[in-house]
């Protein structure tokens, strides 16, 4: 995306003189599509205190946060299930933070059967492969981990892994990424259950989308859930004739947007060091936030 934006004075204190980075959420009215605007803002006319004309250059990318149709899922004592013929009820492969185990697809936070999409392909050295929107989390193994999966595994936006790093596969071993390439599928599902998280083409996956430490978030998710269903009543499968959110889904997303700070995502906020500002009291402080501003984004749709 290139543009030049003309501001009269008396608005050009919004912006900021020199070169920055900046995240937007688009809402279109018609399909609610999200998407990330990286721009780079340069002043080309300066008068006296203000920037009269600015040159902005930058990328769109669509939001998608999710994984395409015929991604397997794994289940119970199976072979893995096509996701796009999965049904709320359908028992499925999770991980509750120490061993796999089995819980049930509870929910479709995002469902779009007819939708050509851009995801990640995403090869390992053995030769399996992972098919994940930029914005989704995976599993990952934390670099220099030596002991088991339920001390070495972390979660991490797939936009940001690189080949050398490893995923975390269906028996709790490191697969080490090869090559990572965009690819172009058809279908966009985002599967919900309990344990937030499943396995997808032998890969240990997250339920989650654009959080830096989706895990932290896993408590206020599943009372939001709980609380859509005492309102809205059970989870019903959706038709796939057009394109589902589910409202709390599209309520947090708003609400994450609203609190992410400006700037380049820091893949180094994924250590478990106190010492990198994720401490308990910070981690509190911001899922207050997104609470107060996810029941504000929800309440009109009550």
């Amino acid at each position: 995306l290139s543009l030049s934006l003309s501001l009269p004075g008396y608005l050009s204190f919004a912006m900021v003189r020199f070169s920055t980075f900046v995240v937007v959420t688009l809402l279109t009215a018609s399909a609610q599509a999200a998407y990330d605007v990286n721009i780079k803002s340069v002043c080309v006319t300066q008068n006296a205190n203000f920037c009269e004309e600015w040159s902005h250059t930058g990328e769109l990318k669509e939001d998608t946060k999710c994984f395409p149709a015929d991604a397997m899922i794994a289940v119970p004592g199976d072979a893995p299930a096509r996701l796009g013929d999965l049904r709320i009820g359908d028992a499925v492969v999770g991980w509750d933070g120490h061993q796999f185990t089995n819980t049930t697809l509870s929910a479709w936070l995002h469902l779009d059967a007819k939708r050509m999409a851009t995801f990640l392909q995403i090869h390992t050295v053995d030769e399996k492969i992972l098919e994940v929107s930029p914005e989704h989390s995976v599993g990952v193994w934390s670099e220099g981990c030596t002991g088991a999966a339920s001390n070495c595994l972390q979660y991490a936006m797939a936009r940001t892994l690189t080949p050398g790093e490893s995923l975390v596969d269906k028996n709790g071993y490191p697969a080490q990424i090869a090559s990572i390439e965009p690819v172009t599928k058809l279908g966009s599902y985002a599967p919900y259950t309990p344990t937030a998280t499943y396995v997808v083409n032998d890969f240990v996956v997250h339920a989650f989308a654009t959080l830096e430490s989706p895990a932290k978030f896993e408590w206020l998710f599943s009372v939001f859930m709980d609380w859509s269903t005492w309102w809205y009543g059970e989870h019903a499968q959706p038709s796939g004739e057009e394109e589902y959110m589910h409202p709390v889904a599209a309520a947090l997303g708003t609400a994450t947007s609203k609190l992410s700070a400006p700037g380049a995502h820091n893949r180094q906020r994924r250590a478990t060091s106190s010492s990198n500002g994720n401490s308990g009291g910070e981690q509190v402080r911001k899922a207050m936030n997104l609470l107060v501003v996810t029941i504000a984004e929800m309440t009109p749709h009550l």
